[in-house]
């Protein structure tokens, strides 16, 4: 007889097994490749950070510090305490005065001065880009001395474009109306409200009073807003005032800057109502040289006094004023946003990183729809760089056709690294990349 199967089956309550929750890692592979080039980019961050930082510290080093030992040695031995002595001391000299350039052959003599690597990157600079026609200026801002002063015009290089006043200065001409409005009066609390006015001023918008946007002085000048600077023109300014403050700023026959014959051009300063808010907003017809731009960045960097371009290096500076001290502050700061969050804004940006690093920089661009020559685009940058103690000053245009690959803020960031930071521009004809493609295509046409 067989047995029942009852005794075999287990009656004793069973415990649950807790299942364990899916990680995130499990259940989200690809958190695992965010994660990852969150902390890659995390490390490079702080890699490009601590560079930075090494790069200005070399830079800002003033040299070893003496020991007291030290200072007390070289005090019996006649050295000063705080300086190593020089194997050999130069012995100071009493330069003479300098005299103000007048001809252009003078100036060229002038050349042998400049920094021949600045000058061989900026020639490279135009050249790769195959620039129809610009130029570029950098002036040491407290000196007056010339460190690369190149051109090019039909397809080679010619420095008489950095020398020659042939386009207007379009809205560059607006540090001269903003000096003008700041001598006057206006504070940096007065706002205009306004709509459009992107490339023209009409009568319309001259007199309308309301709008979306309001802009004060800083953020018009940054901006690059025409309308706010016209109807300030029209309500603050008279062609008497704006013609004088020109001349300050060394246009006009006077040629106050004392720049060769055809560096400096003569503003119209038409008496019109619309025509003279225009020729305040830049609209006028005002030429401008890359020399003289340099030179006018050079003023406001400089505190207000513009330091003459020198036939020597060895020579003295001569500063001719012409702005004040608090107007060249407000202007500088005006400068610096354009760099910071107005016109030149993109243009100074790199991998959407500052292109100038902790440096900064300031400055005014300019462009121009040029009607005489159909299809060419004009830009300019005039400005100085680091942002405070600003060391070199910088002017650059540049003549496009429908087709463009670079523009004067470009140039003129690209100089100041040089000068400043001891980079070379990218060079497109030299990349491997770029000419093994076009070697493959040029063959393949073949």
């Amino acid at each position: 007889m067989k047995r029942p199967l009852s005794h075999m089956i287990d009656h004793a309550p069973r415990k649950r097994v807790k299942q364990e929750k899916p990680s995130l890692f499990s259940v989200l592979p690809w958190f695992r490749i965010v994660l990852g080039a969150l902390m890659l980019f995390a490390g490079y961050s702080l890699g490009r950070g601590a560079l930075s930082w090494a790069h200005e510290t070399v830079q800002n080093w003033e040299g070893p510090k003496l020991s007291e030992e030290a200072k007390a040695f070289l005090m019996l031995e006649g050295h000063a305490a705080d300086t190593i002595p020089d194997e050999s001391p130069v012995p100071e000299k009493n330069e003479p005065a300098i005299q103000p350039l007048v001809k252009k052959s003078e100036f060229s003599k002038s050349m042998a001065g400049q920094d021949p690597r600045l000058v061989q990157k900026m020639r490279w600079l135009l050249d790769d880009y195959e620039v129809p026609e610009g130029a570029v200026v950098v002036l040491h801002a407290n000196t007056g001395d010339v460190l690369a002063a190149v051109g090019r015009r039909n397809g080679r290089s010619d420095v008489g474009a950095a020398l020659e006043a042939k386009w207007p200065a379009a809205s560059v001409f607006k540090m001269v109306t903003a000096s003008a409005l700041l001598e006057e009066g206006l504070g940096q609390g007065e706002k205009v409200c306004f709509n459009g006015g992107l490339r023209k001023v009409t009568k319309k918008q001259l007199d309308q009073r309301k709008g979306a946007r309001c802009s004060n002085i800083l953020t018009a000048f940054a901006k690059s807003q025409n309308i706010p600077f016209a109807r300030w023109t029209d309500q603050k300014l008279n062609p008497n005032l704006l013609q004088e403050e020109a001349l300050l700023w060394g246009f006009g026959d006077a040629n106050r800057f004392a720049l060769p014959n055809g560096s400096y051009g003569t503003p119209t300063i038409p008496k019109e109502r619309l025509s003279f808010a225009q020729t305040g907003a830049g609209f006028g017809d005002v030429p401008l040289s890359p020399i003289h731009g340099a030179m006018m960045a050079a003023a406001v960097a400089n505190g207000g006094s513009v330091p003459m371009p020198k036939l020597n290096a060895t020579q003295e500076p001569v500063y001719l004023p012409v702005l004040s001290e608090k107007g060249a502050a407000t202007l500088q700061k005006a400068m610096v946003q354009t760099v910071s969050k107005g016109s030149a804004r993109r243009a100074f940006r790199e991998r959407r990183r500052p292109a100038m690093g902790r440096l900064g920089a300031g400055g005014k661009t300019g462009s121009l729809f040029v009607e005489s020559r159909a299809g060419m685009d004009l830009t300019w940058f005039v400005g100085f760089a680091p942002a405070k103690n600003p060391k070199v000053a910088v002017a650059a245009y540049i003549i496009n056709g429908p087709k463009w690959r670079i523009r004067a803020p470009y140039v003129a960031r690209e100089a100041m690294r040089a000068a400043l930071l001891n980079t070379s521009p990218y060079r497109p004809t030299q990349d491997p990349l770029l000419v093994k493609k076009k070697t493959k295509t040029r063959s393949a046409a073949r």
